[in-house]
């Protein structure tokens, strides 16, 4: 698995995430990034870590990697979804790439538990 950081990209701003035993550096994205993340929110908006979906949880997949794709172009779907992760650390992955689209802090977050989903 190829976590080399794309120097092109500007980790001005970037975030950080863990997943497993590993911290991953997550940009502000892309418009390219945020747009493929649209029809994903809608399946990832107001999940249940405890009910999740097999929709749901291919979702949260794709809208991590998404994230993570412009900072490490070498790590494919497949060696992303190889990877160890607790479903808390995909939980806090999804808060993270939210924020780093640019949404209003007021604005609710996919992936974050609520006091009526808790």
């Amino acid at each position: 698995m190829d976590l080399t950081l794309n120097p092109d990209v500007d980790l001005e701003g970037a975030a950080e995430l863990t997943l497993g035993k590993r911290v991953f550096k997550v940009p502000l994205l892309s418009f390219r990034q945020i747009r493929a993340l649209i029809p994903l929110s809608k399946l990832v908006a107001g999940i249940k870590l405890n009910s999740l979906t097999e929709d749901q949880f291919d979702a949260i997949a794709k809208f991590v990697h998404n994230g993570l794709s412009a900072a490490y172009p070498n790590l494919t779907f497949d060696d992303f979804t190889s990877m160890q992760m607790t479903l808390a650390q995909l939980n806090e992955a999804i808060v993270v790439v939210t924020r780093q689209t640019g949404a209003p802090a007021s604005a609710p977050t996919p992936g974050e538990q609520t006091a009526a989903s808790a």
